[in-house]
């Protein structure tokens, strides 16, 4: 993701809460992804979804620390 690390761990850090950020937005959204009795996701929508939502947060420069 274009991180340099450093001895300070600053980046692994930032990277640690980009990460955790992610899996928490997976966990949100999961129930839409795989909820295949009730309501019927086109694939396409769902990688939309996912590159609109997810990809951002775990790319995000702005991580606010």
């Amino acid at each position: 993701l274009g991180i340099i690390f450093t001895e300070d761990r600053t980046r692994d850090i930032e990277m640690e809460t980009r990460v955790q950020r992610a899996n928490a937005l997976g966990y949100q959204i999961a129930p839409l992804l795989l909820r295949h009795l009730r309501i019927k996701m086109a694939l396409e929508s769902k990688v939309r979804l996912i590159n609109v939502i997810f990809i951002p947060t775990l790319t995000s420069v702005n991580s606010g620390l």
